[in-house]
């Protein structure tokens, strides 16, 4: 009967490291996992910035501008946040950062900077909501702070 009590201490022991194996590969997955995606959401912004850039410097062209053309935030509801530079920036750096924004994504704003690139076919109604859009999310985001 001790030998059979042994035994099962025993397997009970390997289960237990066992779980904790299987528990620290679920955590470090998870980690990995929690990784890639931020690095994918860096990749998002730097792709945005990168757009606006080359469309601010592209600003004398002629070229008809398209919805696709148009640099849309990866996250609306964290543009502001992140244009503040994160969640514990001051209030100072919020407001500028919502300023800097707005001087941006104002619907009237918007269109008198672009009136001469966007196509007054089906684009310019679409592009007109999608800037009207994060405009409010703007100032939502800039109100709830």
């Amino acid at each position: 009967c001790r030998v059979e009590q042994e035994k099962w201490a025993r397997w009970e022991a390997e289960d237990e490291e066992r779980e904790q194996r299987r528990a620290e590969k679920k955590a470090e997955k998870k980690a990995e996992k929690r990784a890639e995606k931020e690095k994918s959401r860096a990749k998002r912004w730097n792709k945005y910035d990168d757009a606006w850039v080359a469309l601010e410097a592209s600003s004398l062209s002629t070229a008809p501008l398209a919805y696709d053309d148009v640099p849309w935030p990866p996250k609306m509801n964290e543009l502001l946040e992140r244009e503040a530079g994160g969640a514990d920036a001051s209030d100072r750096d919020w407001k500028l950062a919502y300023h800097r924004c707005v001087k941006r994504w104002h619907p009237d704003k918007f269109t008198a900077r672009f009136r001469a690139r966007i196509d007054a076919g089906a684009d310019a109604a679409k592009i007109a909501e999608r800037v009207e859009a994060v405009a409010k999310a703007l100032t939502i985001a800039y109100a709830q702070r």
